[in-house]
Parts: C-alpha cells; sequence; structure tokens
C-alpha cells in the first residue's frame, strides 16, 4: 500500500520517466532520502515542473 507523507525537503535529482513525468529524488527531514514520482510535471502547461529542480526547497505531501 502506499503511505503518505508530510514533511519538507530538497530535491537532490530527477530522472526522466515517459513522456510527462519525473522521478524525484529528496533529502527530507523525517524520512530521509525519499524517491517519488511526480506526475505530469513534463507538460508545458504544468505548474509544477520548475519547483522540482536540483537543490529547490519543497513541502511535500
Amino acid at each position: 500500500m502506499k503511505e503518505l507523507y508530510r514533511d519538507v525537503g530538497v530535491v537532490l535529482r530527477t530522472y526522466k520517466l515517459g513522456e510527462s513525468d519525473r522521478i524525484v529524488v529528496l533529502m527530507t527531514a523525517d524520512n530521509g532520502k525519499v524517491r517519488a514520482v511526480a506526475k505530469g510535471v513534463r507538460k508545458t502547461k504544468s505548474k509544477f515542473g520548475a519547483r522540482l529542480e536540483p537543490m529547490s526547497h519543497v513541502k511535500l505531501l
């Protein structure tokens, strides 16, 4: 089952996944190093694409 996390972290690295998705590697305060899939962030109209660049500070849900 998928788990939900609420945390803050820093984006360490991103990888392309398919045409519009991205795998994001994050270092979080409570959960350490986490990998997550960000769906649709590589689409041209995505609001979140630029926020997931390496060394960005992000809030996670």
